[in-house]
Order: C-alpha cells, then sequence, then structure tokens
C-alpha cells in the first residue's frame, strides 16, 4: 500500500495552483496581444484605403472624361461617406435634414475644417483629405456601407478634380 506524507499533499496543490496562474498570464497576454494586433492591421488598412482614394481622385481626376469603377477594402461594417466641399454646395449640405443623422460630421463641416472622407465604424470616426471632388447631385454626399469587405466607387475626371 502506498502512503501518502503531509508534505506532499501540499507539494502538489502548491505545483497544481502556480501551473493555472502561468496558463492563466500567457492566455492573457495571447489575447491582448491578437486584439492589439487586430486594431494594428484595421489602422493599416485605414491608411491604405485613404492612400488608394486620394492617388486615385487625383489621378483620374486630371484625365477628362476618363470614368473608372473601383473596389476599395473597407473593414468590417465600416462605412465610407464623400462629402463635397465646395463654397457653394457646403451651405446647402448643412441645411439639408439628412445630414443631422451624423452630427460630428455635420459639426466638421460646419466648422470648416478641409477633411471631404469620412470612415464610420461601430464607436469610432475617421476624417481624412482626399483631394477635390464634386458630388453634382443632391445631398452633395454619398456615404457608401461596406459589402463583404468591400465597397465600389465610381470616379470620373473633369479635368481639374473628380
Amino acid at each position: 500500500m502506498l502512503a501518502i506524507k503531509r508534505g506532499q499533499i501540499s507539494a502538489n496543490t502548491f505545483t497544481y495552483l502556480i501551473s493555472i496562474i502561468v496558463i492563466a498570464i500567457i492566455l492573457l497576454l495571447g489575447y491582448n496581444y491578437f486584439s492589439s494586433t487586430k486594431e494594428t492591421i484595421s489602422k493599416a488598412d485605414m491608411v491604405l484605403l485613404t492612400n488608394k482614394l486620394t492617388n486615385d481622385v487625383k489621378s483620374i481626376g486630371q484625365d477628362y472624361g476618363t470614368f473608372k469603377k473601383i473596389s476599395y477594402s473597407l473593414p468590417g461594417s465600416a462605412q465610407l461617406c464623400l462629402f463635397d466641399l465646395r463654397p457653394e454646395v457646403k451651405d446647402k449640405i448643412i441645411k439639408t435634414e439628412l445630414i443631422d443623422s451624423y452630427p460630428l460630421i455635420k459639426d466638421s463641416i460646419d466648422s470648416g475644417v478641409k477633411k471631404n472622407a469620412f470612415i464610420l465604424s461601430q464607436n469610432t470616426i475617421e476624417s481624412y483629405y482626399i483631394g477635390e471632388f464634386e458630388i453634382n447631385n443632391y445631398p452633395h454626399y454619398k456615404c457608401l456601407q461596406s459589402t463583404a469587405g468591400k465597397v465600389e466607387l465610381g470616379i470620373e475626371g473633369t479635368g481639374k478634380n473628380a
């Protein structure tokens, strides 16, 4: 028969307790690492989107009559909103009731900040300036919802802007 001494029980319990603590710390650090990596990738996607959009608006806008339909990657359930900032239509945007559903964007446009592209996700709004462009139909802005992580946009060149 096997005899268990008093010191053996407390030593095994201590070993199990230390093992559980080490495993919990490893899992917690791993979770934090992966969640921060996901956030970093999302921010990198935003930078790539704005750079590509800015370059496309600039290059296509200079070629009169050129039209391209381009697909952009937009993370998750985000929304891309583009606003025409020409002085003659800025007041029309501010006065429309449709803009009231975007109070932070309305405030940005009303205060004269030169940002014409907004990426809206669940808890954040990112704003960018992507170059001169016109949206010739009412309400002079367009919000595009991401479908399967993509959004399609048609850009036509007018010779001086898009």
